[in-house]
């Protein structure tokens, strides 16, 4: 009888640091209230990934205004104009938006505009305050970034939020950003859409995400993907799902067949191995499994 092959695994508590580490490398704070983080995996997976996607990635992007902001330009004082040209060239560039974004970048939180319309908002400020981000400013940049376009929406101050004429702008001067999330072409011919600002605002207060229908008659469910009841990205919560059960298959895997592993690894590295010793470390773009003696990579996620 072949003697079992010993393994140490242990995954799960090697993700949670590495999910650890890189949130406190983003310098994202505690939710108000607490002083650290929640220790288990997937509430660590959803702060870091949902403090990714409040980002804006610096990377070239074509940049579009809308006719409503080429119309609103002209109107802004010399500061808001100069903040406006920056915004344009870092955005084309290649540059760091991410010190206009929300004061509450460095945050875990949830950016409800963003998670019900996938829409960001920029200050418009010239200089930095003491935390390394622009100066906050009353009227605001909204646009929709994607990784190769920036779609400057209109400037608009804080209540404008829950206003739909974001989403009508979107539809007027970019119909294809809509295309996606377009309720009709799911089977959904119309909807009863009466909700003011504040009644759309108290919604997203309360975790419910609602399908907005627009001048034209287009019936759009939430470009952001919506949220759960807590206010967590529903996207991020499907992602974080689809990234953790792989890990756990692969635990589970390793530990009731090593044999099968222990051949994977004497083919790539021609070493025979009589122990498992399997870890998961972080790396720049994000973090991978790997049999510590030989370095064998048996799985990565970037």
């Amino acid at each position: 009888m072949t003697n079992p092959i010993p393994v140490s695994i242990n995954l799960r508590g090697d993700l949670e640091k590495v999910l650890d580490e890189k949130i406190n490398e983003m310098g994202i704070k505690p939710k108000k209230g607490r002083k650290s983080h929640p220790a288990d995996a997937r509430s660590l997976f959803c702060i870091y990934l949902n403090a990714i996607r409040r980002r804006v990635e610096p990377k070239p992007r074509t940049v579009h205004f809308s006719t409503q902001l080429q119309i609103q330009i002209p109107q802004q004082n010399s500061d808001y104009q100069n903040a406006l040209n920056t915004i344009r060239s870092l955005a084309e560039t290649g540059g760091d938006l991410n010190p206009y974004l929300s004061r509450k970048l460095s945050e875990d939180y949830n950016d409800m505009l963003m998670n019900d319309w996938k829409i960001h908002h920029f200050h418009l400020g010239t200089t930095l305050n003491v935390q390394g981000v622009i100066k906050g400013t009353k009227e605001l940049l909204f646009g929709w970034i994607t990784d190769t376009e920036f779609y400057g929406i209109g400037i608009f101050d804080h209540n404008s939020f829950p206003e739909k004429e974001l989403l009508e702008i979107i539809q007027n001067d970019w119909p294809q950003l809509l295309k996606k999330t377009d309720a009709k072409s799911r089977g959904i011919i119309d909807v009863h859409d009466p909700y003011t600002p504040e009644e759309r605002k108290q919604l997203r207060d309360a975790g419910i995400s609602i399908v907005t229908k627009l001048h034209d008659g287009t019936i759009t469910f939430p470009p952001g993907g919506g949220y759960a009841t807590d206010g967590t990205s529903m996207e991020v919560s499907m992602e974080v799902m689809k990234i953790l059960q792989p890990i756990w298959d692969l635990q589970l895997g390793i530990k009731s067949n090593p044999q099968q592993y222990v051949q994977l690894i004497q083919a790539q590295t021609g070493i025979t191995l009589k122990e498992l010793k399997i870890i998961l470390i972080n790396t720049i773009q994000g973090f991978k499994v790997i049999e510590e003696s030989t370095g064998s990579v048996l799985a990565k996620w970037e």
